[in-house]
């Protein structure tokens, strides 16, 4: 197992999210941390209907309307547990990151 730096705890607001470039196989390549509730999610960037990155390359990935949208075709993951509400994935699950986190920095645990 290896621990990758995130980001400090302090540069996500709730409702904000950060992609961040790992090295590793494609299409496992990028993770999406998000802050939602007072809570962080980690995902592989990775949409569920087509093995492409939900930002389709562009560095940035806003929630919309709550929901993290792959830019492609619009399937929408709900935050909480990464799992499509709307689109042709419907009902299966964003591959997600464990977390651990120390006083001030968030580390993905690979």
């Amino acid at each position: 197992m290896s621990r990758i730096e995130l980001a400090k705890l302090q540069d996500l607001q709730e409702g904000e999210t950060k992609l961040i470039s790992v090295d590793g196989e494609p299409p496992y390549r990028s993770i999406v941390l998000v802050k939602s509730k007072e809570q962080f999610r980690a995902y592989w960037n990775v949409c569920q209907h087509i093995a492409i990155p939900l930002d389709g390359g562009l560095g940035r990935l806003p929630l919309i309307g709550g929901y993290l949208v792959c830019s492609t075709h619009g399937a929408k993951y709900e935050v909480t547990e990464g799992i499509c509400v709307k689109g042709p994935c419907t009902g299966s699950k964003l591959p997600s990151i464990e977390l651990e986190m120390t006083d001030d920095t968030i580390f993905a645990v690979t």
